[in-house]
């Protein structure tokens, strides 16, 4: 079992309710392990997500696999709002943080390789906690008009002649 602090009584109800976690105290609940909690659902590779966050940080689950290179971007919406992201792992071990990697004090997590196949766990926030409104885009190889790059070595068949040819004048 794991400790993990719930600061908003509707979700830890609903939780409690439906058996995925057991506990007494008002923010405290002790969560069976491998039981990922994604409260704002699955992101969506190559989708952007609007997401209006209250103050608090907003969770997400995405379904990743071992070697797969993501970039995870955060962008504001709402004037001077300054948002980070955190990646954990299935084990819940922190895997990632950017806080203002993707310039203007937006969030960028770019070309991280995946550790672990398994639920991952996207936490977006703001510092100060400040509410307001965000982008989030979750990309990999696999999107159309994906911004990663890499180098591929590329074949070439070039046909010469036998015989070199002189120039003309």
């Amino acid at each position: 079992m794991h400790r993990l602090r719930l600061s908003h009584p509707i979700l830890l109800a609903v939780l409690l309710g439906a058996g995925l976690v057991s506990g007494c105290a008002k923010e405290e609940a002790e969560v069976e392990e491998g039981l990922a909690i994604a409260v704002g659902g699955q992101l969506e590779p190559c989708n952007p997500l609007s997401v209006r966050l209250w103050g608090e940080p907003a969770h997400y689950g995405y379904a990743g696999t071992a070697g797969q290179i993501i970039d995870l971007r955060v962008s504001s919406q709402t004037k001077g709002l300054d948002p980070y992201v955190r990646l954990f792992d299935p084990s819940e071990q922190e895997e990632a943080f950017d806080d203002d990697g993707g310039g203007n004090g937006d969030a960028l997590v770019q070309k991280h390789q995946l550790a672990r196949s398994g639920a991952y766990r996207v936490a977006i926030g703001t510092d100060e906690d400040r509410p307001g409104e965000v982008v989030v885009v979750l990309e990999h190889a696999g999107c159309a008009g994906v911004t990663m790059t890499t180098a591929l070595p590329m074949e070439t068949d070039f046909q010469t002649s036998e015989e070199p040819t002189e120039a003309k004048d």
